[in-house]
């Protein structure tokens, strides 16, 4: 139904116009100077309307925030104009509402103020409307006149509302991304060392430098890309940050593979032991650095997680929380792993390759070993005769050809313990490797 009424609305000329020249010139030329004149009035009248019906608005309502919201119901009013004039339904193409979006997300104004924000401004002209269509269409085509403003503007704004959801929802994917990017160059750029002014940095990232950090890894465990990406690491810190007194902020740092750098502060050395009594994903895997200060405690807190990190995918362990503490030692020796499984395999070479009886030689001298070389303790955590150790540490000492207690047959089991998949049979033996002298 086109309203030719609408044509007849008159108004002064505002004093100012927030909109653009292109939005105004198109309204114009389908409806005249006069009723645009009421359009863009009744659309400034809106947003004040908007702003005195939203009292919980999360925004500061500064005059930025005015000016954008103005410029919005404007274009929106006149929009609505020209809908009912020329009898279509489509949204025409103004610029202010996407922008308006675009100001909010970077506000932070959450989606379902905004759609807030649309349900008052179209209670606001469907009321202007009825009330400016009373004057000017005779009173027995008032009533068939009221309803069709009502079904016509009711579809345009849901049209507008669900517009604006999906603008909203690529805005802050985009904005999101480009705040990603940033971030991800920052940290890596202070991780390098390329920022050393402390407020530089900190400003740089949005987090205090001095104070105690400690660095967490957080990484998903045979879960696709896409899934972990969307899991909301954001709330994930602010639980580890809660659970261990955290009170320096978070910073937040997730890549595109699903992983997550997170850095925890506070103005005194942390632990994040109690972070164990989260209720986490069952895939979830975390490591952490030890508590450092500084800019470069930043670092140093970092670099350990990462070496953690690695520690627990190398040892395939199904723990959720592998500490650098627990594992420092054996990261050390797995700086390089394949000179490590060159010399587990080059020392426990003939254990390793002592067919059926490997596994149950490698556990004997493991618990010999830990036990502070008692065969009493041995046979007790093994359950066995105190003859079945003793026989079985005679057949060790004959494979290796060395003392159970030298120090480098202690390390080399030590790397074999925390790190099993060095023995993994699909691994290349070293080369010069003698044959075992295991009898059988």
């Amino acid at each position: 139904m086109e309203h030719n009424w609408v044509l007849d609305l008159r108004a002064e000329e505002p004093q100012r116009v927030h909109g653009y020249v292109s939005t105004r010139d198109r309204a114009q030329r389908i409806l005249g100077t006069e009723p645009m004149y009421w359009g863009l009035r009744r659309g400034q009248e809106m947003a004040q309307h908007i702003l005195r019906s939203f009292v919980d608005w999360t925004g500061e309502k500064d005059a930025e925030e005015q000016e954008m919201l103005i410029r919005a119901t404007e274009a929106s009013t006149l929009d609505s104009l020209v809908v009912l004039a020329e009898g279509s339904l489509d949204i025409p193409e103004a610029r202010e509402p996407n922008e308006n979006v675009a100001f909010f997300v970077r506000r932070g104004i959450p989606l379902d103020e905004v759609i807030r924000n649309i349900h008052f401004g179209q209670e606001f002209i469907i009321g202007q409307l009825l009330d400016a269509m009373s004057a000017l269409v005779p009173v027995a085509e008032q009533t068939a006149t009221a309803r069709a403003i009502v079904r016509d503007l009711t579809e345009f704004w849901q049209r507008l509302a669900s517009e604006t959801s999906q603008s909203y929802r690529n805005q802050f994917d985009q904005q999101s991304r480009s705040r990603l990017l940033r971030r991800q160059r920052d940290v890596r750029e202070l991780l390098q060392g390329r920022v050393l002014d402390m407020a530089q940095a900190e400003k740089l990232v949005n987090y205090r430098l001095d104070q105690w950090h400690i660095a967490l890894i957080a990484r998903f465990d045979s879960t696709p890309p896409d899934v972990a990406r969307a899991y909301p690491f954001d709330q994930l810190a602010s639980e580890l940050a809660r659970a261990v007194g955290a009170e320096g902020g978070h910073l937040v740092v997730p890549d595109d593979a699903g992983q997550c750098e997170i850095w925890l502060g506070h103005p005194t050395a942390l632990s994040v032991d109690s972070a164990r009594r989260l209720s986490l994903p069952v895939s979830l895997r975390l490591a952490t650095g030890e508590a450092a200060h500084g800019i470069e405690g930043f670092r140093q807190s970092y670099e350990e997680a990462k070496a953690a990190e690695r520690i627990g995918i190398q040892v395939g362990s199904d723990t959720q929380l592998v500490k650098y503490r627990d594992v420092e030692i054996v990261a050390l020796l797995l700086a390089d792993p394949n000179r490590a499984r060159q010399f587990v395999q080059r020392v426990l070479g003939p254990l390793l390759r002592a067919g059926e009886r490997s596994e149950e030689l490698l556990e004997t001298l493991d618990s010999y070993l830990s036990t502070n070389n008692s065969l009493a303790r041995t046979a007790e955590e093994l359950h066995m005769h105190r003859n079945t150790v003793s026989y079985r540490l005679q057949q060790i000492k004959k494979l290796l050809a060395t003392e159970l207690n030298d120090f480098t047959v202690r390390v080399a089991v030590e790397i074999a313990r925390a790190a099993p998949r060095l023995l993994d049979d699909d691994a290349p033996p070293p080369r010069g490797s003698a044959p075992s002298t295991l009898v059988r």
